[in-house]
């Protein structure tokens, strides 16, 4: 666990833009490959897909002197993966987990997932959603620790795919 004090809290419209900074960076970093001069649709959209979406929410870690260091989202799981379905009435998928190189290996992604979880179960979400991708070293293995399952392993595009999912109950 990280020795100093860490907060882990929704994201207010007055910091969206610091977040969206900070996440854009992280993706570059992890998806070179990809054109990052196009804004992802939830960044763009942030205020109603992540603040006022009932089944949105985006939290943010920051350390004692208030610096970003780490992010965690979820928001309405659309269906777009046609391989296969979740079948529960409340699905949202978790997005946008990045930690600071800085702070990596320090229990901060667990924080960030364990506080997402317990917002999901505070709004009777039923089941988190995620995919991940194995050329992201330990993601698999990581979302396993969380309790998550793998559906399915696919290719997306240009990317071979992992689909996991995670049953709020069982926290």
């Amino acid at each position: 666990m990280m020795k100093e004090m860490i907060t882990i809290n929704p994201v207010s419209p007055t910091q969206i833009d610091e977040v969206v900074a900070f996440v854009r960076e992280a993706r570059r970093h992890l998806f070179p490959t990809l054109d990052h001069s196009i804004v992802p649709r939830d960044l763009a959209t942030f205020v109603d897909t992540f603040i006022e979406n009932a089944d949105g929410t985006f939290l943010q870690a920051r350390d004692q002197a208030g610096k970003l260091i780490g992010t965690i989202g979820m928001l309405t799981y659309d269906e777009r993966f046609d391989d296969f379905s979740i079948y529960h009435r409340r699905v949202t998928e978790v997005v946008k987990l990045f930690v600071d190189p800085i702070c990596r290996r320090q229990g901060l992604a667990t924080q960030l997932v364990q506080s997402l979880s317990e917002v999901a179960a505070s709004r009777n979400i039923e089941t988190l959603y995620l995919h991940t991708h194995p050329f992201l070293p330990g993601a698999k293995i990581f979302w396993e620790q969380q309790g998550f399952r793998e559906l399915l392993t696919c290719i997306h595009g240009d990317f071979e795919t992992i689909h996991m999912a995670y049953n709020v109950s069982d926290s």
